[in-house]
């Protein structure tokens, strides 16, 4: 594996395990989460409560929801790249695009 291999094995892992510690944070941190969909979209990180308790409480919902599936399919691609994807580069027939 030479250096181009390794780069993007190691820029894949990192990118990766930031979707999980995301996904994570919305499941576990409901209000973090909230606070920051709600500066995203509306530019102030009060506005989805301001739209009353039975539409936050739908929203945070929805973004454990969304939480859960990133956390999981972040750790499925995770456990993909660190192991056959990392056995497989710099092997001839691999996955790398280089030579």
């Amino acid at each position: 594996m030479d250096g181009r291999d390794r780069f993007w094995q190691r820029w894949l892992v990192v990118v990766t395990s930031i979707v999980a510690v995301f996904g994570l944070t919305l499941v576990v941190a409901p209000p973090i989460g909230r606070r920051f969909f709600s500066l995203l979209i509306y530019g102030s990180q009060s506005e989805i409560e301001a739209m009353g308790s039975r539409a936050a409480s739908y929203i945070t919902l929805a973004h454990g929801v969304l939480g859960a599936v990133m956390f999981g399919w972040a750790t499925a691609l995770l456990l993909v790249v660190i192991g056959p994807f990392a056995r497989a580069l710099g092997k001839p027939g691999s996955l790398s695009p280089y030579p």
